[in-house]
């Protein structure tokens, strides 16, 4: 009994197959010329889907016939009661849909297979938030402060900074004094400071690339 009734359902399977793609034949002239008026060849200029009208087009065939269109109850509806301009709505509708996910789809297939030989960038994919993924210029002003602070750090450690020089960065960089202050403090000129700023930020990229943000 179940080998009949498997039987007979992969009969009737059959016939819905046979059923839909003989609607599909029906309509694949139609179906064609939809496609080439929607995205004929040459369209399409820019990005990862300059020239390939065709492949999409052809996508989109495929997608219709696999059932997309067969298994549409509007079409089945309407082509049962006899409604050929209801028939014809529901094809060039179908038709639109099935273009438009072929051509989402290739885009992001394509997009995919070239970004595994395309560096990201600002322009191509979005800037990265991490500290680690960003130039010195794009660190957030905390972060700045207190690599120069851990750099100044080093530098005196290490006795490529006197203490004086050390002191004066961090009372610009972090107390946020001004120069004319920094002068009165260590009782020199302004043009000296700036020359011992100079002198510092000469020699503190050194430090800051061994640190991490």
């Amino acid at each position: 009994m179940k080998k009949k009734y498997t039987k007979i359902q992969n009969e009737n399977e059959d016939s819905e197959k046979s059923h839909g793609l003989e609607m599909f034949r029906q309509y694949a002239d139609e179906i064609d010329a939809i496609c080439r008026r929607r995205l004929s060849d040459g369209v399409i200029m820019k990005g990862v889907l300059a020239g390939k009208e065709s492949e999409i087009r052809q996508n989109a065939m495929l997608m219709l016939m696999s059932g997309f269109l067969i298994g549409n109850p509007r079409l089945v509806a309407a082509k049962k009661a006899k409604r050929p301009e209801a028939v014809a709505f529901e094809i060039e509708r179908s038709t639109a849909i099935a273009l438009s996910k072929c051509k989402k789809r290739l885009a992001s297939k394509l997009a995919e297979a070239d970004s595994a030989y395309v560096q990201i960038s600002e322009r191509n994919g979005g800037k990265c938030k991490h500290p680690y993924d960003r130039e010195d210029h794009e660190w957030m002003p905390d972060t700045k402060v207190r690599m120069v602070i851990n750099g100044l750090g080093i530098a005196v450690k290490e006795k490529q900074l006197s203490p004086d020089n050390a002191e004066l960065v961090t009372m610009i960089v972090k107390d946020g004094r001004t120069v004319a202050e920094v002068a009165a403090h260590f009782q020199v000129s302004s043009n000296a400071i700036y020359q011992r700023i100079r002198r510092v930020g000469k020699m503190l990229p050194e430090f800051l690339s061994r640190l991490d943000p």
